[in-house]
């Protein structure tokens, strides 16, 4: 005489038999894994050493550099499906000294800096380029037609004509707190278009949730940070005595925004 038929779940199996036979089965079947670590797990290996966990980049994907995988609360950070890399959690724990990476980093720009060839001092011609500001209501517009507070929306007269606009009540009458300046005397931070050169692009693996690999170039002291896409994230100025000051500030504001977009 046979006994009943009944199915047991063996992993991704259905087992079916007597149902006198299914205890057993089930006691040998392992349970479930659960895909998210738990917090001893997660302790355990954040004493083993110095890091943290960061998005896998085997099985997390971003969507133009934002995260878009669930936010795990322990792991303080976007994880993936899980994949093999990861061994199914969806998420890596990253030792990786990025101190140590910003100060190499800071020294290369600084050495490119300091090898580059000295250039000739190019005359500027003072006849025109003269910018005209009035103290309380900004720069003068082109042929003083109002005035605004982008100084690369300024108009750039002659000096001839700078001065005549900047003594409005004749020569020797009050100039209503107009003063003139030519732009060479305007300190701003150089664009790439004014420079005509090439900045200095070193990528930077920074694995911060959803954007990845970062890229770092130098404008005449100051460091931009950009993401693949084209997005500017930072920028800080490169200070003299410490080079690696303003670059770990741009991480730190970098890693902060990540984790508060």
């Amino acid at each position: 005489m046979t006994g009943d038929i009944v199915s047991v779940e063996i992993g991704r199996s259905t087992w079916q038999g007597q149902a006198k036979e299914a205890p057993v089965l089930a006691a040998l079947t392992p349970a479930p894994q659960d895909p998210w670590p738990t917090k001893g797990n997660v302790q355990e290996v954040a004493e083993s050493g110095d890091g943290f966990w960061r998005p896998c980049s085997g099985c997390h994907e971003s969507n133009e550099g934002y995260p878009t995988g669930p936010y795990h609360p322990v792991l303080k950070c976007h994880v993936g499906l899980g994949c093999s890399e990861c061994g199914g959690i969806g998420a890596i724990w990253d030792t990786t000294d990025y101190g140590a990476m910003g100060d190499w980093l800071a020294k290369e720009l600084v050495n490119e800096v300091d090898q580059q060839p000295a250039q000739e001092a190019v005359p500027v011609d003072l006849s025109h380029g003269w910018l005209i500001h009035k103290a309380g209501r900004g720069w003068f517009l082109p042929k003083a037609k109002g005035y605004t507070g982008c100084i690369a929306e300024a108009g750039r007269y002659s000096r001839e004509d700078a001065l005549s606009y900047s003594h409005p009540n004749d020569w020797d009458g009050p100039r209503d707190n107009i003063t003139i300046k030519h732009e060479s005397e305007i300190a701003h931070p150089p664009q790439p278009s004014e420079t005509g050169a090439e900045p200095r692009v070193i990528c930077l693996p920074y694995p911060m949730d959803g954007y990845g690999v970062c890229v770092g170039g130098r404008y005449d002291g100051w460091l931009m940070w950009q993401h693949p896409d084209g997005q500017w994230l930072s920028k800080s100025k490169l200070d003299a005595d410490d080079p690696a000051k303003g670059l770990h500030a741009a991480l730190r504001a970098l890693k902060g925004r990540s984790h508060n977009g």
